[in-house]
């Protein structure tokens, strides 16, 4: 079982640029430690402050691993900590959750 990430969890770049969760992955119905779980996915999701001089990473593009087979929000699979994916602009490069910064939650 995985840890559920949150508004609260550290997610980067390779680079360590800040993934910036879009609204619609964060939850308004399940709250773990008084921050909103992520659900659905990071896709389109803005990176920040990536310290990579040459093609900086941008946003996320592909969410490929990480989401929960057995907890939902309204359809939707939760995010767990071993969530991650390629960024753009540039598919060589790629994201994480590097904390969940929670042990109360987890799931499969």
């Amino acid at each position: 079982m995985e840890e559920v990430i949150t508004i609260h969890s550290t997610i980067q770049c390779v680079h360590e640029g800040n993934v910036v969760p879009l609204p619609d992955a964060v939850s308004n119905v399940l709250v773990v430690d008084v921050h909103s779980a992520l659900a659905g996915t990071l896709e389109t999701s803005a990176v920040s402050a990536c310290s990579q001089a040459k093609d900086p990473c941008t946003a996320v593009a592909t969410h490929l691993t990480g989401t929960s087979k057995v907890l939902f929000v309204d359809e939707d699979p939760v995010l767990l900590a071993t969530a991650a994916g390629t960024t753009m602009p540039t598919l060589t490069n790629s994201w994480k959750a590097i904390d969940a910064r929670q042990d109360v939650l987890t799931a499969d």
